[in-house]
């Protein structure tokens, strides 16, 4: 459950904290599908799917996060997470083809 800060009560917020201790992540096959059908329920679009950290009015901080990218992110074989890694933090916005490839060693 989600609520606003309580102070009286021992809850404090992120903006408080100075930070936030939760991250939230919705792992899904395509991103920009999920987000399109989230704004198509009413979410608001503030700016296009990008590799960023978001918020929301309780300061959590949460991510739409492509299925593979904590599978790959976790592989045993280290080198293969590792050039995951170094090529997602190139990215501005994930691109799965680029990701796979680097995962594989191309």
């Amino acid at each position: 459950m989600l609520v606003d800060e309580a102070p009286a009560h021992g809850m404090l917020g992120p903006k408080a904290l100075k930070g936030t201790p939760v991250s939230m992540h919705l792992i899904v096959a395509d991103v920009d599908k999920s987000f399109a059908k989230a704004v198509h329920a009413g979410a608001k679009a503030v700016m296009p799917p990008a590799d960023m950290f978001w918020g929301d009015r309780f300061g959590v901080s949460w991510q739409i996060v492509p299925t593979i990218l904590p599978k790959y992110l976790n592989d045993p074989n280290r080198d293969r997470a590792a050039r995951t890694m170094a090529a997602m933090m190139q990215m501005k916005k994930l691109d799965i083809a680029k990701l796979e490839a680097a995962h594989r060693g191309e």
